[in-house]
């Protein structure tokens, strides 16, 4: 997974706000919540398919049914990372109070709050035996806790992004003397 290097950060930095908007949170942004979206909507598709893709005997039922459960729960919460990121679901915000900055803030803030859920879930694949010792089947072997390792990383890269876009938002806070959205 790639990582925000220092000239991206410098090009991105530059940006006028509106074209931030648009190349950062929209670009970037939007691009790695797509990715993660795929890589936990195939893995939920996989364990959803069992038993018909492998038989259940080498595992706990238990276990499975809630490997199961919690991946339908990433793939709702990384499905409101989408939504938080195009505005779905999120109240309108006023002209009279709208600026750049405090958009880019509003949005970042929504989006950790979505980001919340997917990494509790994660956090529980990770340190329940029951669940990330579950073989991934059609993965040539691969474990749920690796599977749980990847989506980690790509929470990992969409918070990179978000911390970047704070400080850019704050940057011109500081800059303007004024609150944002102000």
């Amino acid at each position: 997974m790639a990582v925000l290097r220092d000239e991206t950060r410098n090009r991105w930095s530059a940006l006028a706000p509106d074209k931030f908007i648009s190349t950062v949170l929209y670009g970037a942004l939007g691009d790695q919540i797509k990715l993660a979206s795929t890589f936990i909507s195939v893995y939920t598709q996989i364990m959803h398919n069992l038993p018909r893709t492998q038989p259940l005997r080498a595992a706990n039922p238990k276990a499975v049914i809630e490997l199961r459960r919690l991946l339908k729960h990433l793939r709702t919460a990384i499905t409101d990372v989408g939504e938080a990121l195009h505005g779905d679901n999120t109240p309108t915000i006023p002209a009279s109070a709208y600026t750049h900055e405090g958009y880019i803030l509003s949005m970042v803030n929504s989006i950790r709050q979505s980001m919340r859920d997917i990494e509790s879930g994660v956090s529980k694949i990770e340190t329940t035996p029951d669940l990330m010792n579950i073989p991934m089947p059609g993965s040539n072997g691969r474990l749920a806790s690796s599977v749980a390792s990847d989506i980690r990383g790509y929470m990992s890269e969409i918070n990179q992004l978000l911390d970047f876009a704070q400080q850019y938002a704050e940057r011109i806070v500081e800059r303007s003397g004024r609150k944002p959205g102000h």
